[in-house]
C-alpha cells in the first residue's frame, strides 16, 4: 500500500510541476485549481506542436521514447472488449464548461465505470478536432474523451466518434453542452452547460462493439498505461455544432503513433535521420550522435518532420 501511494505522489509531482491543461485535467495527477485556469505552453502548431513536444520538457520524454504510445488507427489487429464496460454517468442540470487553451472540458463527479475488474470514476470529458484515434485510415470530425480514474491512479478513457449526419440531426447532450459555448471562446475562460443527459452514450457503450487497448495520454506528457474504450460506430453531429466547436478548438488533435509494442515513430525517424548522416560521412550503421541529438535540441530536425508527414497528412485535408 505503501508503495503505490509513493507511485502516486511521484506522478502527481512530475505532472504538477511539468504540465498544464492535459488530458489529465481535473483527475489527481493534474488537480483543478478553483478559479485559475493554467494555459498550455505547448500546443499543436509548429515548433510546440507535437512533433517537438519531447524537446520542450524534461518529462516529457515518452512523447518521443514510448513505445505504447496514443492514438492510433484502429484495425482488426486491436481487439474489441470481450465484455461490454459497465458504465453509470449521472444525468445534471448543469456543469462547469472551460476552455483549458488546448481543449474545451466538462467537469463531472457523478458517475463510474467498470471495465477489467476495476473501478473507475468520471472526472470530465473533452473534445478533440479532428478525431485523434482512426478507424481503417478513416479520420472523424470530432472525438470525445471521458476521463475516468480509479483510486490507485489508473486512467480509463472512453472515446466516442462523431459523424456529420445528412438529415441534420445531432447527439442531444452535445448539443446541450454547447448551450454557452460562446462565452469561452478565449481561453482560461469558464461558462456552464445546459442539462446534460448521458443515457444515449452510456447505451452505447452497453450495445455496441468496442475497440480496447492500452496507450498513453494524447498530450504532454504522453504518459502511458491509460486503458482506451473507443466506440466503433461513430455518433451523429449536426454541421452547425460541429462548426461551433471547430471554430473555438481549431486543431488539436495529435498525430497517429506506430503500432503498439513498435518503436516511437520520432525515434524511427530520428534512427533513420542518423542513418543518412553515417552514409554521408562515410561512417558505419546504426545510430550516430547527430541523429539521436535531432531531437533534444529546440527545434526539430527536418527528416523527422518529412517521415511524419504521411502520418499528419489526412488531418492536412481539413485546413
Amino acid at each position: 500500500m505503501l508503495s503505490v501511494l509513493l507511485s502516486v505522489l511521484l506522478i502527481v509531482f512530475v505532472f504538477v510541476s511539468s504540465s498544464h491543461a492535459t488530458c489529465v485535467h481535473g483527475t489527481t495527477l493534474m488537480p483543478r485549481a478553483e478559479g485559475n485556469i493554467t494555459l498550455p505552453t505547448w500546443g499543436y502548431d509548429g515548433e510546440t506542436g507535437p512533433i517537438n513536444w519531447a524537446s520542450m520538457n524534461n518529462n516529457y520524454t515518452a512523447c518521443r521514447t514510448g513505445t505504447t504510445q496514443s492514438p492510433i488507427v484502429l484495425t482488426a489487429n486491436i481487439t474489441y472488449t470481450a465484455e461490454a464496460p459497465k458504465w453509470n454517468l449521472t444525468n445534471v442540470e448543469e456543469a462547469d464548461f472551460e476552455n483549458l487553451g488546448s481543449t474545451i472540458e466538462v467537469l463531472l463527479s457523478d458517475g463510474t465505470l467498470e471495465y477489467g475488474g476495476t473501478v473507475y470514476k468520471i472526472k470530465q470529458f473533452h473534445m478533440h478536432t479532428p478525431s485523434e484515434h482512426r478507424i481503417n485510415s478513416e479520420y472523424f470530425p470530432l472525438e470525445v474523451h471521458f476521463v475516468h480514474q480509479s483510486d490507485a491512479g489508473d486512467l480509463a478513457v472512453v472515446g466516442i466518434l462523431f459523424e456529420l449526419s445528412e438529415d441534420g440531426t445531432s447527439t442531444k447532450f452535445i448539443t446541450s453542452t454547447l448551450t454557452n459555448l460562446h462565452e469561452i471562446v478565449e481561453p482560461a475562460t469558464t461558462t456552464k452547460t445546459g442539462p446534460l443527459d448521458f443515457s444515449v452514450v452510456t447505451q452505447a457503450v452497453a450495445d455496441q462493439k468496442i475497440f480496447q487497448y492500452k496507450g498513453s495520454l494524447t498530450t504532454p506528457p504522453c504518459k502511458e498505461g491509460v486503458q482506451f474504450l473507443i466506440l466503433e460506430t461513430p455518433m451523429p453531429i449536426d454541421v452547425k455544432s460541429y462548426n461551433a466547436i471547430k471554430r473555438v478548438l481549431k486543431f488539436n488533435s495529435r498525430f497517429t503513433q506506430n503500432v503498439p509494442g513498435k518503436e516511437n515513430l520520432l525515434s524511427l525517424a530520428a534512427d533513420q535521420a542518423g542513418r543518412g548522416s553515417n552514409s554521408t560521412g562515410g561512417s558505419g550503421g546504426g545510430r550516430s550522435e547527430e541523429g539521436s541529438a535531432a531531437l533534444t535540441e529546440p527545434f526539430v530536425a527536418k527528416a523527422v518532420i518529412a517521415a511524419l508527414l504521411a502520418a499528419l497528412s489526412p488531418y492536412l485535408l481539413l485546413n
